[in-house]
């Protein structure tokens, strides 16, 4: 399948499948030792609850994106909604990069199916998110 154009509102979204049990997907972006091994994170703080932190922090990387510079740093936001199992919000996120300015607001939207295992990573301007809630 080809990639899709770049959206124009700076929105992507990217589904990856995985055989396991939708509890066992959703745990696993709460818990540390997963995403040290699954993200490579060298630390995190988690709170799966509303108005709970969530914050993974990474090691500088040894290479450079062209337009980023070296990847790495820490990504920290707030949950807004948590329901285990089915998904997570995390909203006012920013990426706090090795060099240059934060990157933000943005939010994260997992989302677990159980047919087939899937989890859907959405990632949206914040203004966006609040543009189109209730």
């Amino acid at each position: 399948m080809p990639p899709a154009p770049p959206d124009p509102a700076g929105r992507f979204e990217e589904t990856l499948s995985i055989l396991a049990p939708p509890e066992k997907v959703y745990d696993a972006f709460f818990s540390p030792e997963a995403l040290r091994v699954w993200w490579q994170a060298e630390r995190s703080v988690t709170t799966p609850v509303p108005f709970g932190v969530y914050a993974v922090q990474w090691a500088t990387t040894p290479y450079r994106d062209d337009l980023l510079g070296p990847l790495g740093g820490v990504l920290h936001g707030t949950i807004v909604e948590a329901r285990r199992a089915a998904l997570f919000v995390a909203a006012d996120c920013w990426w706090i990069p090795p060099e240059g300015d934060p990157i933000g607001p943005m939010a994260l939207q997992i989302t677990c199916h159980a047919e087939p295992f899937t989890v859907a990573d959405r990632h949206h301007e914040l203004h966006d998110l609040a543009r189109n809630a209730g």
